[in-house]
């Protein structure tokens, strides 16, 4: 494959350095988990933020990762770990949004 020429689509800021991957979530969409602000999941096409999930104190502070996201099959769960040594499990429900 070559890249005669490319030109930036879109960009986020994502508040922080993470060496953490992209992880295909559902058609049109990636999920990230970033370095302070917990689970983005982005629009593909546009860059938009769908959603973005952070953990509440009860679930234990969040903890920027290098490893990425791993999803379940159907897509019920995501599982992650971080730099801090947590192992999560995430409830996960994709829902369109308008």
């Amino acid at each position: 494959m070559r890249f005669p020429q490319g030109t930036r689509s879109w960009c986020h800021t994502t508040q922080g350095e993470t060496n953490a991957s992209l992880t295909y979530l559902a058609p049109g969409a990636v999920l990230y988990p970033s370095a302070t602000e917990g689970l983005y999941v982005f629009d593909l096409e546009s860059g938009r933020t769908l959603s973005v999930w952070k953990p509440t104190r009860p679930d234990g502070d969040w903890a920027k990762t290098a490893a990425r996201a791993t999803l379940a099959r159907g897509g019920s769960a995501i599982y992650l770990t971080d730099s801090s040594g947590n192992l999560r499990k995430i409830e996960a429900r994709l829902e369109p949004s308008n």
